[in-house]
């Protein structure tokens, strides 16, 4: 006779309630019930691992069919689909939605039936996990053993990593120490009484002020004139102290002005300075300079320089290739604005490999002849450059 839990066709029974005249913890019973839910909706880990399963059979049927490692591994993956086929969420949020949420007036609760048929399907979930967990051990002891005596070990290591990992899903590793103890309060094991205390200056160590006291409020509520009037006070304060200091400056002064009174000079006033230094320029000029009256140069407006300079600028665009020897210029200069990643580059939508493309099959077009260069080149530049946007 098949155990019920073993029983793939067996059905649930009907949705139905009952009222409950005994004493039951309803809270109790809805909280194991939703923490179960909650901890059976993380399970893509498990399909990825099934995913991978798959691969691995697929790969090392052929080689690995009569090696008892790999008929262990086939187990798991054989435990996993069971496991993945299992809808026991389903279940269990049916059997949460008819549990009553005011215990006060009358409890209806499901059927005895219903119970019976979740708790089934929780033994059914528990032996398939329990499953996984014998057969991937046993599969990677053989595997780990293939490992320390090099028999194949490049396709060990990955079949042998994956039990790893699922086996550790199910299980449940503990990564703390043995003897390690959490803090029981976070705030004492923190210390935020004393937080204020860090990173503080020596002047503010020293100088404190009690501002509730000093300050105080206005009739109208406005604590802007007496906060102004507390700050002029505290440079008061400095400056008292800053006092000793500009005396011994003032004194050193006075001492210097003492040393330079012998030599009083004339007194000139600013007009006759300023008239005479442009003579004075003009003269040396005449007498320093051999220049003829024809040297002085003909008058040059501005609009015409401008219009030298901007014809004398880089025009860096394709349309700038008319030979060529144009060419490994343009590359060049494009390479520069790529890696600097300015503005003016044209390619910057490309890929590395897409510019290193463009640019092979823009050298290739070096030996071209002049009269069918532009014509490859826009050809080139639509294809491989233009297109990409």
């Amino acid at each position: 006779m098949v155990q019920p839990w073993n029983d793939n066709s067996i059905l649930p029974p009907p949705i139905n309630t009952f009222l409950c005249e005994e004493n039951i913890d309803c809270e109790q019973l809805k909280y194991i019930t939703n923490n179960i839910v909650h901890i059976l909706s993380w399970q893509s880990p498990f399909h990825k691992e099934s995913a991978l399963f798959s691969r691995f059979l697929y790969k090392f049927d052929k080689k690995f069919r009569n090696d008892v490692g790999y008929r262990n591994f086939r187990k798991v993956y054989t435990a996993l689909k069971k496991f993945l086929k299992l809808n026991l969420i389903k279940d269990v949020k049916s059997f949460y939605s008819i549990l009553p949420n005011d215990v006060d007036q009358e409890v209806y609760l499901p059927t005895r039936q219903m119970l019976e048929y979740l708790l089934i399907r929780i033994i059914t979930f528990s032996k398939i996990m329990m499953r996984i967990a014998v057969c991937s051990r046993q599969a990677a002891i053989y595997y780990l053993d293939r490992i320390k005596r090099g028999e194949s070990h490049w396709m060990s290591l990955m079949p042998y990593a994956l039990l790893s990992r699922v086996w550790s899903m199910i299980k449940g590793l503990s990564f703390l120490p043995p003897k390690y103890e959490l803090p029981k309060d976070l705030e004492e094991w923190l210390d935020m009484k004393h937080l204020n205390d860090f990173g503080r200056f020596e002047w503010t160590n020293k100088m404190t002020y009690n501002l509730s006291s000093i300050i105080s409020e206005d009739e109208d509520g406005d604590l802007c004139e007496n906060i102004l009037e507390f700050v002029n006070q505290i440079n008061d304060d400095s400056e008292n102290i800053d006092e000793p200091m500009n005396t011994q400056v003032n004194n050193t002064c006075e001492e210097v002005t003492i040393c330079t009174n012998e030599d009083t000079g004339v007194s000139i006033s600013r007009k006759s300075q300023i008239e005479s230094e442009p003579l004075k320029l003009m003269t040396s000029f005449r007498e320093t300079s051999h220049l003829k009256p024809c040297d002085i140069g003909v008058p040059i407006s501005r609009h015409s320089l401008k219009s030298e300079t901007e014809s004398t600028k880089y025009d860096h665009s394709i349309d700038s290739i008319t030979n060529p020897n144009l060419i490994n210029d343009f590359i060049a200069k494009e390479e520069i604005y790529r890696n600097e990643s300015s503005p003016n580059a044209l390619t910057h939508h490309l890929s590395f490999m897409q510019w290193q493309c463009l640019k092979n099959s823009l050298t290739d077009l070096i030996s071209v002849k002049n009269r069918k260069l532009q014509r490859k080149i826009k050809q080139i530049w639509q294809e491989k450059c233009l297109d990409y946007k």
